[in-house]
């Protein structure tokens, strides 16, 4: 019964040849909806449970807390009143950044002109 869905629904997305139509833009939504929920579902699985609350909870490992603290520090960029915590991840995220590469750019520098 797959493949006849499948084919159905390929039929259903070659029908945008023709013109713009009701069946396209149904299957169109279909596929959009069903390929975010499935990302949003294997990121859950192996980011949130096996990369932070696994060894969170199970391993002790605490250190973790940082890290999440920060992702939802990020999130509070959605509300007006709390706009300004998000900043803090931000500045730490451009922190790091510059940390890594200004020093690898004065190597770089330094083997250019010498």
């Amino acid at each position: 019964i797959g493949i006849i869905i499948a084919g159905i629904l390929t039929f259903a997305i070659y029908s945008f040849l023709y013109k713009d139509n009701p069946v396209y833009r149904m299957t169109e939504h279909l596929l959009i909806g069903l390929s975010i929920g499935y990302a949003l579902v294997i990121f859950w699985q192996t980011t949130v449970i096996d990369l932070l609350l696994v060894p969170l909870f199970s391993d002790g490992r605490y250190i973790l807390v940082i890290p999440f603290v920060l992702v939802l520090l990020m999130f509070s960029r959605f509300s007006k009143q709390t706009a300004w915590l998000s900043r803090i991840p931000i500045a730490l995220m451009i922190g790091a950044g510059a940390g890594v590469a200004i020093p690898v750019l004065f190597l770089l520098f330094a083997r250019y002109l010498g």
